[in-house]
């Protein structure tokens, strides 16, 4: 979302993102498609790791001396930085596109763990932190606003931020690839967890053999679940 958001808005203004993997890769700094692309190194292992490197990030994003802020997502790393920015005068955009309290909640009633009720209550406790700071919010969905917009009206809380619901676009680019003729091999892409849906597919790609016998399924992503992942194996 962001990458398509970079690209298009690189084509008139000057771009520089800021990236922190979910698992290792490498400090870096890369030319692409017009933006510059900073980079960070993740152990992957805790959101601390994450939060820890904010103060070196927030230097590198104030030396851009951009116009315009805007963070994507709610996890404390966002919400660091975010925080830093503020301090300093600078009120960025946000862009929600999916809520982790929700997808926590539903981790916690799938697998009920201490680990779990704790991820629940630490992420709910800092997305709300970081919605009732900001100003400014964009969300993708209805779905999403109403949802935020629901939590701030049940617990009477009045700091509820100015809401734009802006569809995810599309770049044009894959508008223009070749369009072979169908070769009945189907490509999913997203990491392994439960929002995104895999067993669903595997379930309707098993309809589409009974008429198709030959066709064939490809799915890549990372290891968001490890329990979801191996359902998927089974």
């Amino acid at each position: 979302s962001v990458y398509g958001l970079s690209v298009a808005l690189g084509k008139s203004c000057r771009v520089e993102g800021f990236d922190f993997p979910r698992i290792n890769g490498k400090d870096d700094i890369q030319a692409e498609r017009g933006m510059t692309i900073h980079r960070y190194r993740n152990s992957g292992r805790h959101n601390e790791d994450a939060a820890a490197r904010c103060q070196e990030i927030v230097e590198d994003i104030l030396a851009s001396k951009a116009d315009y802020y805007h963070i994507h997502g709610t996890g404390l790393l966002s919400k660091s930085i975010f925080e830093a920015l503020h301090k300093r005068g600078i009120s960025p955009f946000l862009t929600v596109h999916g809520l982790a309290h929700i997808e926590k909640w539903k981790l916690l009633k799938h697998s009920p763990s201490l680990k779990h009720l704790y991820q629940y209550w630490r992420q709910s406790k800092t997305e709300f932190g970081l919605l009732g700071e900001a100003e400014r919010v964009i969300v993708d969905t209805e779905y999403v606003r109403e949802e935020i917009e629901g939590y701030f009206k049940k617990r009477k809380i009045s700091s509820l931020p100015e809401m734009a619901v802006i569809p995810q676009g599309i770049d044009p680019v894959y508008f223009d690839l070749p369009r072979p003729e169908w070769n009945k091999n189907i490509l999913s892409v997203g990491a392994f967890s439960r929002r995104k849906g895999h067993l669903l597919l595997i379930q309707a790609f098993e309809k589409l053999c009974v008429r198709m016998p030959d066709a064939h399924l490809d799915i890549a992503g990372i290891v968001a679940e490890p329990d979801y992942y191996a359902a998927v194996l089974a």
